[in-house]
């Protein structure tokens, strides 16, 4: 009787050891702060998210996403604090609106590696500040919005528009590329100078406001075929608006597919692969802190929607073979404002015609 209740206490204490030695139902060792929205849907951060869900499904490894309170960054910093306190070793977070945030995070626990996509941490002053515990990874905008160009003018297209919300630098590289992409295709084709056209247009704001769809329907009733839209407000007016007259609309920052019918292809940030690596990187000792890092073509950073687009006469062969030269540095891509003087930057072929954006009273 002593044996068996001696076997009966050896059971009860192995499995206390067990379960003190298991992870806790809250401990996250990966974390994703969101901008105030859910991983369910298309975006920027859903993209981030399958890519974390993806390395840490393969490792074992137990991860989360924390949706702040509040979009500010007093919401950001307090996910950022509550991730911290749930164990994570790797924090990730995607976007500008987390500059400030992460920039003053960092120092707050500097044991912790972040991992900033699409942006830089800044100090409390503004000033790029990068700890030795985080990594900066941007994209190449402007490879992105050549690659959109040259696909739409190699399409068939010719009357071709750009519409972004503030003039802000993202929407200014996206631009910048688009005309550069549109005008080296138009000489590889033959087109004659003039014949592929640019309504170009910054909307002033970041915001939905109806101002945008009524611009996309006036671009669209005046001959536009397509309209490479820049920020996810813009990108909804657009896509309604095309849906509406049967027009096609080029998606920007992540895979737009799903979202309209009128997307007939996408220029995207690979945030997927990108965070898959770099989550790796920050637990396998090969972190890049304290640095930031420009990922384009040569890193397959930025790319096309090859496997949803509904292009016909922009093959996969066409792609292949443009894609390889960027990557091989033999095309070159400024990022500069070149909308108001397109010849600074060797267009020739292409005709870009500048919009003001209205101010508001």
């Amino acid at each position: 009787m002593k044996n068996t209740w001696k076997g009966i206490l050896g059971c009860f204490l192995m499995a206390a050891l067990l379960c003190g030695c298991g992870k806790s139902e809250d401990e996250k060792e990966v974390a994703l702060i969101t901008d105030g929205g859910t991983v369910g849907t298309a975006s920027f951060h859903k993209e981030a998210w399958d890519g974390i869900a993806r390395y840490c499904k393969e490792e074992e490894l137990t991860y989360g996403n924390y949706i702040p309170d509040e979009q500010s960054t007093e919401g950001f910093e307090k996910a950022i604090s509550e991730a911290a306190e749930n164990g994570a070793r790797v924090i990730v977070c995607a976007g500008d609106e987390f500059s400030e945030a992460v920039g003053s995070m960092q120092s707050e626990y500097k044991k912790i590696k972040f991992l900033l996509l699409d942006a830089v941490p800044v100090d409390e002053d503004g000033k790029e500040y990068i700890r030795r515990n985080t990594h900066a990874v941007l994209f190449s905008e402007q490879q992105a919005g050549f690659l959109a160009g040259y696909a739409a003018v190699t399409e068939g297209y010719t009357n071709l528009g750009f519409m972004g919300g503030e003039e802000s630098e993202q929407n200014i590289q996206y631009g910048a590329g688009f005309i550069q992409g549109a005008d080296y295709a138009s000489k590889e084709k033959g087109l004659a100078a003039g014949q592929v056209t640019i309504r170009y247009k910054y909307e002033g704001s970041d915001e939905l406001k109806p101002s945008v769809m009524a611009d996309a329907n006036a671009w669209y009733r005046g001959g536009c075929q397509v309209i490479f839209a820049c920020g996810q407000p813009m990108q909804t007016a657009v896509q309604k608006s095309a849906e509406t007259l049967g027009k096609a609309v080029i998606g920007s920052n992540y895979n737009q597919s799903s979202l309209s019918d009128s997307v007939v292809i996408s220029a995207v940030k690979r945030v997927q692969e990108i965070a898959y690596q770099q989550v790796g990187a920050a637990l396998d000792g090969d972190f890049k802190g304290g640095e930031k890092e420009s990922l384009g073509t040569g890193h397959d950073g930025v790319g096309l929607t090859m496997a949803y687009t509904t292009m016909t006469q922009f093959t996969q062969e066409s792609y292949s073979a443009i894609y390889g030269q960027m990557a091989e540095g033999k095309i070159k891509v400024t990022g500069k404002e070149i909308s108001s003087d397109p010849s600074a930057a060797g267009v020739e072929n292409v005709t870009v015609q500048v919009e003001e954006a209205q101010t508001e009273e």
